[in-house]
């Protein structure tokens, strides 16, 4: 897996907390977004992730555009 200079999802959410902040919406939706992708892009191959979790989405520059779902040592690809 390429390194993602942008820290995980986990990290961002915390930075807002600590800071006592809202996420903007439209970061909120981005990620979302991007996600369900991933999720449809890996089930048109039959993998299953298994363990979803902002630690394991992770933004792959500080400009924090674009993700990357990480975290697949449960995942498992269904054979049909």
């Amino acid at each position: 897996m390429e390194y993602c200079q942008g820290g995980t999802v986990e990290d961002f959410i915390n930075r807002y907390s600590k800071e006592g902040r809202k996420i903007p919406e439209e970061d909120i939706w981005r990620v979302f977004y991007q996600i369900t992708q991933a999720l449809d892009y890996i089930h048109k191959d039959s993998v299953v992730h298994r363990n979803i979790k902002p630690a394991n989405i992770f933004f792959k520059d500080q400009l924090r555009k674009n993700i990357k779902l990480g975290g697949f040592r449960l995942s498992k690809r269904l054979n049909f």
